[in-house]
């Protein structure tokens, strides 16, 4: 009895024993399903935009990208190709008359220009063996994030939305979006090759964004016949796309929907087309039959009013025309002794870039009436001009010929607009600017040929 008094005390502290450690859920398991979880969930949870890049670009995932801060829109900032889509080159900010450098970076090659918005600059640097894409501080010109491009072959890049628009020029033709924030491919469209199989080697020539369109010319190598090639800028669609049995000028100047493009026709009088961005169709015809000579240059189209070059038939001399869009009418002619094509329209004026025999003049005229305001010679011993002007309210920021038209260094100018005197003037590291400026409030970033980026405020 006494044995089986105490069997029974035995049994009941086992019994006591295991249902204390299901009620504490145990060192091992209970940790595991119910302790663990929500410790490895919250970072998934809190932080979903670092993952997703890394899984939607496995294959070029960014080699650095650290937290960035929500991303906003500066009014004063340099976004994509040509500074803005009527091709003006027109800032709409202050800079300083007397710049200084706030921080240089040694870099590769820039192959495109730099792009400007959300505190960042944007650039594709070029090596033998790969091309990458950067994005730096504008700040402090520190490294963001990098990334392998999936090709050699490139066009150019547009900024637009937070994201980067990359044209792959090789044999296969695709454009490309990038995330901006840090890096990862978010898509690609078709190979557009085949949609052109009736015409001979492509190369892009061209780029340019209206609303959420992305626009792509290429030219037939060898020939004269161009391609017009329509992208959603939302997911890489082909809108619509078209070849034209001319020459085109390679970037059109695109305002309230409509794409301009100037015209080389041998049989007839050059022409100005512009086509409706969403559709494709012919929205404007401007046809003169006492003037010619476009020949495909650039064009800029400033509410309302195209502004470019041509040839008057009554007398052959050339001029800088301003043309309204809505009457079809001639609004201002200005001659010229010699062609150029540079052509920047400022709020109030419209400079030209004029090729003289002795060098290059810059000539600002009234944007309201043609009439010259002043003219000034460049002390540039070559008369060619590696990039557009640009302007701002008050100045005109001019780049220097490449150092191998002239034994001349390398240099970048800033003119006043009212007196036409240059007021700043600076010499730089290298043979060749890359491409023009950018702007961001303030600041001026300038790229070199030799690797090497400038940021003056």
């Amino acid at each position: 009895m006494k044995n089986t008094y105490i069997s029974k005390i035995v049994v009941l502290m086992l019994i006591a024993t295991i249902l204390s450690g299901c009620i504490s859920g145990g060192d091992d398991e209970g940790e595991a399903t119910t302790t663990a979880p929500p410790t490895t969930a919250a970072p998934t949870t809190s932080a979903p935009t670092t993952a997703a890049p890394t899984t939607a670009a496995p294959t070029q995932p960014p080699t650095t990208a650290p937290p960035t801060p929500a991303y906003v829109r500066s009014e004063c900032s340099t976004l994509f190709m040509n500074q803005d889509s009527g091709n003006t080159r027109y800032y709409d900010c202050e800079i300083s008359e007397n710049p200084q450098e706030v921080w240089s970076q040694d870099i590769g090659l820039p192959l495109n220009y730099i792009l400007t918005d959300y505190g960042r600059a944007f650039y594709i640097e070029a090596s033998p063996t790969e091309h990458t894409l950067i994005c730096l501080d504008v700040e402090s010109g520190e490294l963001y994030w990098k990334t392998t491009l999936p090709f050699l072959g490139y066009y150019d890049m547009i900024l637009y939305d937070e994201k980067l628009y990359v044209f792959k020029d090789g044999d296969e033709k695709t454009l490309i979006c990038y995330d901006a924030h840090d890096g990862s491919m978010l898509w690609a469209s078709e190979d557009i090759t085949g949609l052109f199989s009736g015409i001979g080697s492509l190369m892009a020539n061209g780029m340019n964004r209206g609303d959420d369109r992305i626009l792509i010319t290429l030219g037939e190598m060898g020939g004269e016949r161009n391609v017009i090639c329509v992208f959603d800028a939302n997911n890489g669609e082909v809108l619509w796309h078209k070849t034209v049995d001319y020459h085109i000028s390679s970037s059109p100047a695109i305002e309230d929907g409509v794409a301009y493009f100037t015209t080389l026709l041998w049989d007839e009088n050059d022409k100005i087309i512009g086509y409706d961005i969403d559709t494709g169709t012919t929205s404007y015809v401007y046809s003169n039959p006492n003037v010619s000579g476009f020949n495909g240059r650039q064009l800029a189209v400033s509410d309302g009013k195209i502004y470019t070059q041509g040839q008057r038939m009554d007398d052959y001399e050339t001029y800088a025309f301003c043309i309204s869009t809505t009457s079809n009418t001639i609004v201002w002619q200005h001659e010229v002794d010699r062609w150029g094509e540079n052509i920047t329209v400022g709020d109030e004026h419209v400079f030209l870039a004029i090729y003289e025999m002795r060098g290059q003049i810059i000539t600002c005229l009234d944007k309201s009436n043609g009439r010259e305001i002043w003219s000034m010679p460049l002390d540039f011993s070559s008369n060619v001009l590696r990039n557009f002007p640009i302007a701002t309210p008050d100045k005109l920021v001019v780049f220097g010929p490449p150092q191998y038209e002239t034994d001349e260094p390398l240099r970048v100018l800033i003119i006043d607009i009212a007196s036409g005197e240059e007021i700043w003037r600076k010499v730089l590291d290298g043979n060749d600017i890359a491409r023009g400026a950018s702007f961001y409030e303030g600041k001026i970033l300038i790229g070199t040929d030799q690797g090497k980026i400038y940021c003056f405020e």
